[in-house]
């Protein structure tokens, strides 16, 4: 799950650099048609169209999107949006510490359950469960397991992984490994219940460290998004002054003056 949801967020940068690759308009030159249509701002003069300069305090949308992207919060205080910026980290270090108290109690919490059902679930008497039934011989691994196969939904899995723990818990076809058991494939195990419990407590950690790590990755995704849209309405406030050496007409005259040109 964590995987699949860091190579969605992945995939999410990857898809937004190409687009930007295909259109640096709308990151890398702020003012022309394209990115006021992207970022649904006025247009107004731009590097080719004027010789003004950009006015006193602007920041780069796209740097201020790539910051939080990175860091959430880190492009809200590049543009000066401080509470912003302090919600985010906020929201970041929440998750981030979600997802490792409750991943290291789900750990603990499997590492409980493994231990508890290596003391009382026996391969041994399962096997033997299996022989008596098959009437073969209960040293005969092998022929145990090709009984298994072709009389069982599931096969016990011969290293001890996430499924081998899963199995003797979960499906009555394991019921006789255990220790305080009188039937084969019945559900009379207390110590089976106890462990079922234990391991429905370990996944829920997990599910809630999952819920974490879920939240800072969306947390990126947003933060990124409002910097960038944070920085295009600080730069719109911003105040530009420009001048521009006229000529006004008075009685048939051309007389010099200077024009000033003030926008917001």
């Amino acid at each position: 799950m964590r995987s699949a949801m860091t190579a969605a967020v992945l995939l999410c940068i990857a898809a937004i650099a190409a687009y930007a690759d295909d259109r640096p308009d709308l990151l890398s030159s702020p003012g022309s048609p394209a990115w006021c249509a992207f970022w649904n701002v006025t247009p107004g003069p731009t590097d080719q169209q004027s010789a003004t300069p950009r006015p006193l305090g602007w920041k780069s949308p796209r740097t201020a999107l790539l910051l939080s992207a990175a860091i959430p919060g880190a492009g809200q205080w590049y543009v000066g949006s401080k509470l912003k910026a302090g919600v985010f980290v906020a929201v970041e270090a929440a998750a981030w510490t979600t997802y490792a108290l409750y991943q290291s109690k789900g750990s603990r919490k499997e590492d409980e359950f493994e231990a508890f059902a290596d003391a009382h679930w026996s391969e041994r008497e399962y096997w033997e469960a299996i022989a008596r039934e098959a009437g073969l011989d209960p040293n005969d691994l092998a022929a145990l397991r090709e009984y298994e196969r072709s009389h069982y939904s599931h096969s016990l899995h011969e290293q001890k992984d996430q499924q081998y723990y899963e199995m003797i818990g979960k499906y009555n076809q394991f019921n006789a490994g255990w220790d305080d058991t009188d039937t084969h494939r019945g559900r009379d195990s207390r110590h089976r219940e106890v462990y079922e419990d234990m391991r429905a407590e370990a996944n829920r950690f997990f599910k809630t460290a999952t819920t974490g790590a879920t939240i800072a990755m969306v947390n990126h995704v947003l933060s990124a998004i409002d910097a960038a849209w944070t920085t295009v309405r600080h730069n719109n406030r911003l105040t530009a002054v420009s001048l521009r050496a006229t000529g006004l007409a008075w009685q048939s005259k051309l007389i010099p003056a200077l024009e000033v040109r003030i926008d917001w």
